[in-house]
């Protein structure tokens, strides 16, 4: 079954392309009879116009030949769609009743019946001469239609036949054609020899019974042919140019084949050239298809380099800022210390320097007591209790204290005669430089454990310019503020940020930067293709097409100066 539906399938696509090639000669044999219909109609002398009248007669043939085709397919049941055929065949026979009308315009000149009759004033002779002639004239017009009709119904069957072999029918059809032809050339011949006085209308006359015969009967299943028809006429002995009938013959009938090779030659290159177009086609095709894939590759391959690329550089981005906020961190700390070990040292310094030292007084100035070692006994009566204090510091105070006013009440009441020694003062003054020292101590043990709890440093002063962030890329910039919230570099980071075209969606929570000119705007939003920064997933810039950005989510807090 599905042989034979593809052999079906063949045959109507075949059947097709025929139909499509004889309604493209009938449309072309048209033209080209509309074009001597013209020059018919145009001609300015005689023999131009009998010219033309002959090559329209041709075309005219031609077009009834294409005609039986078409009525051939129309009454057959092989074509559904028939209406294209029926307008070509309604267009070929209004042509032939326009060819009709310039025959009969024709026949009325020279040899034709009106003509002559009017100019013999209806000569007997003349008027059967013309009658013969007009019969063979309808004779061989009658001949030819035959034999359109017989060639039709021949490429039909040759359509159909299988590869190498020749049906009976075929056989038979091209027997039928080659007499068709010969009894045409019989009928041309005795009309020529009929114009030329070499055969009267008597001797047509004679066969004309004959000849309508064969005409009406040559069809039928018993008919049996009288090729003797024509042998009483002895039509070769009156033609005086039988040599050149002969040739005549052989040279149509070469002309008959080669029309036929050449035409099968050309059918044969349209199907190479078909063949090698489509083959071309598909290597075009081919070749476009390898060419894109090698294309997508491509593409994919630099896509996934370039990407890797943006990965490692990305990598190393992040490095730098912790391998800085690191450093920043340590220097943080080492500065803490170095300030730390500072104040430690300038506070075991001072308690040194201001220790009272032993100096011998002149006699003359022993009858007063120094002001700064009265204003010491006066300290020293009114001791202020402090959290560092131990109790045998406080008694040698007191007892220091004590010994002092003593000593001065004596020397007030001896009128200041007995001197003070300044090295009895000496060891309350030791006692509070050990107490200072030891309470520098305390603190600086108190802050060297503070600094291993104490927080991340802030940034270096260096990022508390706005300058700096002028010369940052826009990695570092999201990397300021993303991971220094709260913080004056965050806001220095973010009007930067404004400043290089970035604008920040309060809802996503992220930078946005138009990639190319809106597609609409509106007062209250714009939509169209922007960059964005993806610090969740990527920490990298992305693309988002057809996306509309809300003005109610624009940040507009930051200024830009």
């Amino acid at each position: 079954n599905c042989a034979l539906h593809k052999t079906a399938m063949s045959s109507a696509k075949k059947l097709q392309g025929e139909i499509d090639r004889v309604l493209k000669a009938v449309q072309e044999g048209q033209e080209v009879f509309e074009e001597i219909w013209l020059k018919v109609h145009e001609a300015s002398t005689a023999a131009q116009k009998e010219k033309f009248e002959g090559e329209l007669k041709t075309q005219i043939k031609k077009l009834q030949r294409l005609r039986e085709q078409i009525k051939s397919w129309i009454t057959g049941d092989l074509v559904k769609d028939k209406q294209p055929l029926m307008d070509a065949r309604r267009r070929i026979e209004s042509d032939m009743e326009r060819f009709k009308v310039c025959e009969k315009e024709t026949k009325t000149k020279a040899y034709s019946k009106d003509g002559l009759a009017a100019a013999a004033n209806n000569d007997p002779e003349t008027q059967a001469k013309l009658d013969a002639r007009e019969w063979l004239d309808n004779c061989i017009e009658n001949l030819n239609t035959q034999k359109d009709a017989l060639e039709a119904e021949l490429e039909i069957a040759r359509s159909k036949k299988k590869a190498g072999k020749v049906s009976e029918r075929e056989k038979e059809l091209e027997h039928h054609r080659e007499r068709l032809n010969w009894h045409i050339e019989k009928m041309e011949l005795m009309l020529r020899l009929l114009d030329n006085d070499n055969l009267s209308y008597e001797d047509i006359k004679s066969i004309q019974e004959d000849v309508d015969y064969y005409l009406q009967s040559n069809q039928d299943a018993d008919f049996q042919e009288d090729e003797t028809i024509y042998d009483a006429l002895r039509l070769e002995e009156l033609d005086q140019d039988k040599a050149g009938l002969d040739l005549l013959k052989q040279t149509k009938k070469e002309k008959e084949l080669e029309k036929e090779r050449r035409e099968k030659e050309e059918a044969e290159k349209e199907e190479a050239k078909k063949k090698d177009e489509a083959r071309k086609a598909d290597a075009e095709k081919k070749r476009k298809a390898e060419e894109d894939k090698r294309v997508k590759d491509e593409q994919r391959r630099i896509q996934v380099e370039t990407e890797r690329r943006r990965q490692e550089e990305e990598a190393k981005r992040r490095q730098l800022a912790m391998d800085l906020a690191r450093r920043q961190q340590q220097e943080a700390m080492e500065v803490a210390q170095a300030a730390a070990l500072g104040a430690l040292k300038k506070a075991e310094a001072k308690p040194l320097a201001q220790s009272p030292q032993v100096v011998p007084l002149p006699v003359a100035a022993a009858a007063q007591p120094p002001p700064a070692l009265r204003d010491a006994g006066h300290l020293r009566a009114t001791p202020e209790p402090g959290p560092l204090d131990l109790a045998g510091e406080s008694k040698s105070g007191q007892s220091s204290q004590e010994s002092l006013s003593q000593e001065g009440g004596a020397a007030a009441s001896e009128g200041g005669s007995r001197p003070e020694s300044r090295a009895e003062g000496r060891p309350g003054d030791e006692a509070d430089g050990i107490m200072v020292i030891d309470d520098l101590k305390e603190r600086v043990e108190a802050l060297e454990a503070s600094l291993k709890t104490m927080p991340d440093p802030p940034p270096k002063p260096l990022f508390d310019e706005p300058k700096v962030f002028e010369k940052l890329d826009d990695d570092t910039l999201f990397f300021i503020f993303y991971f220094q919230t709260g913080t004056p570099q965050q806001f220095l980071a973010a009007r930067q940020l404004k400043k290089q075209g970035w604008r920040f969606h309060k809802k996503y929570l992220t930078w946005f930067q138009r990639h190319e000119e809106p597609i609409e705007t509106a007062y209250d939003r714009e939509r169209g293709t922007y960059r964005y920064f993806d610090y969740e997933t990527g920490w990298c810039q992305r693309i988002k097409t057809d996306f509309t950005f809300e003005y109610e989510f624009l940040e507009n807090e930051v200024p830009l100066a």
